[in-house]
């Protein structure tokens, strides 16, 4: 998998990522202090999510694009803080309000996967019932044949801490 650009924004702590495009080698330079860390943490939060770890996403939104196998992909995902009244077990988990997969053409034209929303989910064009919504149409519909790419995607994701003394 190689990320080709992405857009992060958390709401609720007011911060925000525009939209960074990346090459194949990409070094984060700077002061301490200017961002280079929550960059890191928002991809890493990404990846989680994707992955089906559990996380509280507090009202944040993202796009990343990027390409696996020769294919060209987005993601966007638009969670809501965690509500009070949840009809589940789960409480006080985060509900994704929109959630779409987009894979791009040799053309460049996209092609919707999947769309979902809090009323409804359709994958290719297809109806389906709705999503669990506090997990992500990747985790849920792994198995899918065009989902599965995109899950093996981001189980591909590798981060690799190294500390300096």
């Amino acid at each position: 998998m190689k990320v080709n650009s992405f857009n992060f924004r958390n709401n609720s702590q007011n911060w925000y990522l525009e939209k960074n495009s990346f090459d194949n080698l990409n070094l984060l330079v700077g002061a301490s202090g200017v961002g280079k860390t929550r960059i890191l943490k928002a991809l890493y939060l990404i990846c989680n999510v994707a992955q089906g770890e559990v996380q509280v996403l507090e009202d944040v939104e993202w796009s990343i694009d990027f390409s696996h196998l020769g294919q060209i992909y987005r993601w966007e995902l638009k969670a809501l803080n965690p509500t009070e009244k949840t009809f589940s077990s789960e409480q006080n988990q985060s509900e994704i309000a929109d959630e779409k997969l987009i894979k791009f053409a040799e053309n460049n034209e996209p092609i919707e996967i999947l769309h979902r929303t809090k009323t409804e989910s359709t994958l290719n064009k297809s109806q389906i019932p709705k999503l669990k919504r506090t997990e992500s149409a990747i985790t849920l519909l792994a198995e899918e044949e065009s989902i599965a790419p995109i899950a093996d995607a981001f189980k591909r994701f590798i981060f690799n801490e190294t500390l300096q003394n």
